[in-house]
């Protein structure tokens, strides 16, 4: 049986999380094919490379997929720069690899943390509890300016 191999190369150990989050969203696209999906810790290599193109290129050497997820925080930068620094990095990689997988941007505008799932039910259904009963205590919505999207306040 074919599957989808997908890997995350994330900012940061705590962006790990994102991988449920890509992963609800390819099923939610279509995506019929079992799913293999890992998050790519650089952390174990004595040097890891800083440069993001470098990092990339890394990934995939030791952790071959059908799909590639690049993590960058907006941080200080808008959504365009660091898609564009994104772009840029994989397009650096794909030059030079003549088998470089397809890419993803992932770029939150706010921490993981802050935007992570808010719905009490996809929760529940996530954690394999869909009847569960005990009081969750989410915070707040806090409505996104961008249409269709919410974020929690954090």
């Amino acid at each position: 049986m074919r599957e989808l191999r997908c890997s995350l190369l994330s900012d940061g150990s705590s962006d790990r999380a994102l991988l449920h989050v890509l992963r609800y969203l390819l099923l939610a696209n279509g995506v019929v094919l079992p799913i293999h999906s890992e998050w790519v810790d650089l952390r174990r290599f004595p040097r890891p490379p800083r440069r993001l193109h470098e990092r990339i290129r890394l990934a995939l050497k030791w952790g071959p997929c059908d799909l590639l997820f690049v993590h960058r925080d907006a941080e200080s930068a808008s959504l365009t720069e660091r898609r564009r620094e994104i772009e840029m990095a994989v397009a650096t990689v794909s030059a030079d690899a003549s088998t470089a997988p397809p890419a993803i941007c992932v770029v939150p505008v706010r921490m993981t943390e802050a935007w992570f799932p808010f719905s009490e039910s996809a929760l529940r259904e996530a954690a394999g509890n869909p009847n569960g009963r005990l009081p969750l205590a989410l915070p707040a919505l806090e409505v996104s300016p961008i249409p269709s999207v919410s974020f929690m306040s954090g």
